[in-house]
């Protein structure tokens, strides 16, 4: 259960920290940076804003992202406690393929 609540809090992190950019890769990297630079203001959001960053920035993501942007779209942000723990590992993954793409392609870090 611990690494579930660990794996929520990562999730969590992962969506509240990305905010909508444009289509280019160099706006991706603009908004990355922005997002690490304010990641404590995120905590203020309400699942429902957390839910539209992340709705915004799926939409814009590069097409290397999409598939993992769909495994944390299945995120329900207004019940953390129920995620399921059988994804865990899916949405772990996917959660560190967006963080390594920023880390790799921007120079951002993303946690």
């Amino acid at each position: 259960m611990k690494k579930l609540a660990s794996l929520s809090a990562v999730a969590l992190f992962t969506l509240a920290t990305l905010t909508g950019c444009g289509s280019d890769s160099d706006e991706f990297c603009d908004q990355a940076r922005e997002a690490a630079d304010s990641a404590t203001d995120s905590a203020d959001l309400s699942p429902e804003d957390v839910q539209q960053r992340f709705d915004d920035f799926k939409d814009s993501a590069p097409e290397e992202l999409q598939d993992d942007f769909d495994v944390l779209s299945e995120i329900d942000l207004s019940d953390l406690a129920n995620v399921d723990p059988d994804k865990a590992a899916a949405y772990q993954q996917a959660s560190e393929n967006i963080a390594d793409y920023a880390q790799d392609e921007c120079d951002v870090d993303l946690g």
